[in-house]
């Protein structure tokens, strides 16, 4: 099966009597997913109509467009997937939908109908074919501007957006493509495409929406999301469906756009309801099946953690269980899952010249003395209301998601009550603990290396408007998800300079009221850089935010065993 595709970002417009402006990422969401289709999903032909960007192979004007399609159509043969993309300025008329191309001058007649555009790719000798459109569904007396930069500006009339432009059977009042999908999935067929095969649209809103930029990610909403989930975020067991990556970009498009306070909300358009696969990490059956096994654990990194069937009940409500790198994983009686961090001796800190490094980072020689069991993810909100019989004051609710917006005062009186209810210590960790465990035998900035896996990562140009599920994101090589990013975690320690560090006075010499804890591992809203090993941040102690939780250590496993 070949994988084709034809990219269009439609940047500059003529100056005319219709009022379109110049759009500033559409011709970067087309390159980056040109780039994201051949690196991710082996696609063998990507065509891109950019204008004069580096990376483009054409203007994206109507006789560019037209050419490549003939092109690229003319060698497709039944079993084939053809992928088109367009960005730029779109508007419904009369309830069709239209697109703009470079050289447009007339609202209909220069346009591209998206209508005319999905029986062009009905018609094709492929069985599978994709249109994913980001354009404006609005008219144009209607039509609003679409960056979002430091602040939304919608007072210029007459100017297109952002957006999809679609046709205009998907009634305004659809609830969005993330919850038909929950309902339609379980309807999925992955068998061969009967008949005239299937033709999917993907739209990035609804009719009567605009479609958004955003000037700190550089790109589209709608574009950002789907390239993130090609890069990673929307893989599962090796494999990347259609139905999978549309459901990702749907629920980041719309958590991001009510945080935003603005309204856009991707689409869909299918025939029948008949998944595609874009891609699988395996060549063969038998290779495919090693790595589903590995991805039940988080990902399939070398020493994975793929559960064995092995599972050993011991006292207390609590089990261990073997993973698939000959470590026993604990689980306690509230559900929460340890993982044992041997004794070990490491260089805390950053290297002089890491990106990002702060001087409060000075590489020393640490040693961890005893084997602790720490907490595979942050504590979610389930399993606070399980300890602590009241709800969270979490922005984000979810009974996965990290708990948030608590203080270290209460995360004190959460360790005491499970610890009594347990009959087990449990604690924060230290500052030297959480940094030996959260490098996991290495000593790069990132436990995946210098730069970062976006499937281990939870950070801000990410995931940008809210915490993660606490199982979304991959596993280090100790087992532990989240450790860069999601949200800050407290530690036990107080915040040292220095200064303090090498033998200065210690910081409670500063009086009580001054004393700060640090809190490490960067969050949703962080940069890259504030997500690295070495990174430390300090807050007072009733310091309160919708990304700072916490996660916890066990001294004692299993009621009291400390097996190796």
């Amino acid at each position: 099966m070949r994988k084709v595709a034809l990219l269009v970002g439609v940047d500059k417009y003529p100056r005319n009597s219709i009022g379109l402006r110049d759009l500033n990422h559409a011709g970067d969401d087309a390159c980056d997913l040109g780039k994201a289709l051949l690196e991710d999903c082996r696609f063998d032909t990507v065509r891109v109509l950019a204008g004069k960007r580096r990376d483009s192979d054409g203007e994206p004007d109507m006789t560019g467009i037209k050419a490549a399609m003939a092109h690229l159509s003319s060698g497709l043969k039944d079993k084939d997937l053809f992928l088109l993309f367009f960005a730029g300025h779109g508007h419904e008329d009369n309830g069709q939908g239209y697109l703009l191309p470079s050289d447009c001058v007339d609202g209909v007649k220069d346009c591209l109908s998206v209508q005319s555009l999905k029986r062009w790719l009905t018609d094709l000798p492929c069985r599978r074919r994709i249109a994913l459109i980001d354009a404006c569904r609005r008219p144009f007396e209607t039509a609003e501007h679409t960056s979002i930069g430091g602040s939304i500006r919608r007072d210029i009339a007459n100017l297109l957006g952002r957006g999809a432009a679609v046709q205009s059977q998907v009634d305004a009042s659809d609830p969005g493509m993330g919850s038909r999908l929950a309902r339609d999935i379980k309807q999925i067929c992955t068998s061969s495409v009967e008949g005239d095969g299937l033709t999917v649209v993907l739209s990035a809103c609804k009719p009567g929406q605009c479609a958004y930029e955003c000037e700190k990610r550089k790109h589209g909403l709608f574009a950002y999301y789907l390239c993130e989930g090609i890069r990673g975020n929307a893989w599962h067991r090796g494999r990347l469906r259609l139905s999978r990556l549309a459901r990702y970009t749907s629920d980041q498009v719309k958590r991001c756009t009510r945080w935003l306070q603005v309204q856009q909300t991707p689409t869909r358009d299918w025939e029948t309801f008949e998944d595609i696969a874009l891609d699988c990490k395996s060549d063969n059956a038998k290779d495919q099946a090693g790595e589903e096994r590995k991805e039940q654990r988080g990902g399939g990194r070398a020493g994975g953690w793929a559960i064995a069937i092995i599972l050993l009940a011991i006292a207390g409500g609590a089990w261990l269980f073997f993973t698939g790198s000959g470590r026993k994983a604990w689980v306690n009686s509230v559900g929460m899952e340890f993982m044992p961090i041997e004794a070990g001796t490491f260089t805390m800190g950053s290297a002089p010249g890491e990106e990002g490094r702060h001087v409060d980072e000075p590489q020393r020689e640490v040693t961890i003395s005893r084997r602790f069991w720490m907490g595979a993810t942050e504590v979610t909100q389930s399993q606070w209301r399980q300890v602590m019989n009241t709800a969270t004051h979490s922005n984000f609710r979810g009974d996965n998601l990290p708990v948030e917006c608590v203080s270290l005062e209460e995360v004190e009186k959460f360790c005491e009550e499970l610890s009594r209810k347990e009959g087990r210590r449990y604690r924060l960790p230290t500052e030297e603990e959480w940094e030996y465990a959260c490098r996991g035998g290495t000593s790069t900035p990132f436990s995946t290396g210098n730069t970062m896996d976006r499937g281990t990562i939870g950070q801000g140009w990410q995931s940008l408007a809210s915490s993660r599920s606490v199982g979304d994101l991959r596993p280090n090589d100790w087992g532990l998800r989240g450790m860069h990013g999601n949200v800050w975690e407290w530690c036990s320690d107080t915040y040292q300079t220095p200064a303090q560090l090498a033998g200065g006075a210690s910081a409670s010499s500063e009086g009580t009221n001054h004393v700060q804890y640090v809190i490490r591992g960067g969050s949703w809203m962080s940069s890259a850089e504030d997500c690295r090993a070495a990174r430390r941040v300090k807050r007072p102690t009733n310091h309160r935010s919708m990304d700072v939780g916490f996660r916890i250590v066990c001294e004692e496993a299993g009621g009291g065993e400390d097996s190796k």
